[in-house]
C-alpha cells in the first residue's frame, strides 16, 4: 500500500488540476485513496496487535464511515465523468474543411512534419484521440493549449519567418511527441 502511494500519490496533486478529464483525475484519486486505505487497516491491524486485542469485524461509526467516504469518492467520480462530456468540444465541419488534422494518440504525433507558406494563415485541428489530457505547443510562434481527451481544437497560425519549428504534444500518462513545422517562402 505504501510503495502504491508513494508511486501513485503525487497524481492526484496533478489530477486535481484536471477534474474535468475523467481519466486523468479518477484513475490516480482511486488508485491512491486505495492505498490509502490500505495504510490505514495496515497501521489498526499493527497498533491493535501490539495490545493485544484483534477485532475481525468494524463498529457500527467505523461502518458508517466507511460508506459515507465511498459515497464521497463515488460522487467525486461521477461530477468528474459530467465535467467530462460536458467540457468536450469539437471543430464544425465547416471550420474543418481547408484545415490540416493533426492527431494525438497514445504515443504519436501525426502528421509529423507540417509544410506551411510564410505570411499565410494556416489553420490546424488538433485532435486529442486518447483518454488523457494532451498540450500542443509551439515556441517560437506563441502557441500553446490544452486539448482534453477525445476534443478538437481549432488554432490558426501565420508565420512570418521561415524556418523549422518544433511543435510538441505533452501528456502525463504517454510521454512527450514532438513533429516539426516547416514554414516556406
Amino acid at each position: 500500500g505504501l510503495v502504491n502511494l508513494g508511486l501513485w500519490g503525487w497524481l492526484v496533486i496533478l489530477a486535481l488540476s484536471y477534474p474535468h478529464s475523467f481519466f486523468d483525475f479518477v484513475l490516480p484519486l482511486l488508485l491512491t485513496v486505495g492505498a490509502l486505505l490500505a495504510a490505514v487497516g495496515a497501521t489498526v491491524a499493527f497498533v491493535q496487535q501490539r495490545r493485544g486485542t484483534t477485532r475481525t469485524s468494524a463498529t457500527r461509526a467505523e461502518q458508517r464511515t466507511f460508506g459515507a467516504f465511498a459515497v464521497f469518492l463515488l460522487v467525486l467520480v461521477i461530477v468528474s465523468g459530467i465535467l467530462h462530456i460536458t467540457g468536450l468540444t469539437t471543430v464544425s465541419t465547416e471550420a474543418e474543411s481547408g484545415a490540416t488534422v493533426v492527431e494525438m494518440k497514445n504515443s504519436y504525433l501525426a502528421p509529423d512534419r507540417l509544410e506551411i507558406p510564410v505570411g499565410e494563415t494556416a489553420r490546424l485541428v488538433v485532435k486529442n484521440n486518447d483518454f488523457f489530457v494532451h498540450t500542443f505547443e509551439l515556441d517560437e510562434l506563441g502557441v500553446k493549449h490544452t486539448v482534453l481527451p477525445f476534443s478538437e481544437l481549432l488554432i490558426e497560425l501565420r508565420p512570418t519567418n521561415t524556418g523549422e519549428f518544433t511543435f510538441r504534444s505533452k501528456a502525463r500518462m504517454t510521454g512527450d511527441m514532438e513533429g516539426t513545422l516547416v514554414v516556406t517562402q
